[in-house]
């Protein structure tokens, strides 16, 4: 998975000991030095080691503790950033000018390679919706007929999703206006690796 440009890899865990109990066994396996801090409810550790940055997310639950460990390989980063600011720079061109990209992940399941983008910009929602509808049909997908497509236009202060099917490959997009008075487009592209190659 590739979080902004990052590449890390997560796995949730689950333990019957209390969070600060858990905090203190990674303490003592992980060794020192540790960033130890909390944000809202949870409790995280961070500590590079060797090539890797190993972070722990560690939240009560109704019997023990919940957690997320995410590991990103230091050396990767430099890597990826050309291929992800070029797919940054692709799809932002797509968008109304001004927009501006919130969040990229990328991630592959099996056989299924995922795109995930958010941008925000202070265009109307039909703006938005229409420039999604153009660069989707430029990527070969077409837009599924349903209630939630028939309108033309999306009226202020509402979302709509939208749903596209290709060859190999389906697309999600949600248009949604916000009360700051911006636009949030969310995009997710899912394609068949077979379809990538």
């Amino acid at each position: 998975m590739s979080f902004n440009g990052i590449p890390v890899r997560l796995q949730g865990f689950v333990s019957n000991r209390p969070p600060d109990q858990l905090a203190q066994w990674f303490h003592q396996k992980m060794g020192e030095p540790l960033m130890d801090d909390r944000i809202g409810n949870k409790r995280v550790l961070g500590r590079l080691q060797d090539d890797a940055y190993i972070t722990i997310e560690i939240e009560a639950q109704a019997k023990g503790s919940r957690g997320l460990v995410a590991v990103t390989l230091m050396s990767e980063i430099p890597k990826n950033q050309k291929k992800n600011e070029e797919l940054n720079q692709y799809w932002l061109s797509k968008m109304p000018p001004g927009s501006r990209l919130l969040q990229q992940v990328l991630s592959q399941d099996g056989k299924r390679y995922s795109v995930h983008l958010t941008f925000s910009n202070t265009y109307s929602a039909g703006v938005n919706r229409d420039a999604v509808l153009r660069a989707l049909k430029n990527e070969a997908y077409e837009l599924e007929d349903g209630p939630a497509t028939k309108s033309a236009s999306v009226n202020s202060g509402s979302q709509q999703a939208l749903y596209f099917n290709g060859k190999n490959k389906q697309a999600i997009a949600l248009v949604k206006r916000v009360e700051t008075g911006s636009s949030i487009v969310v995009l997710n592209l899912i394609t068949s690796l077979e379809q990538i190659k």
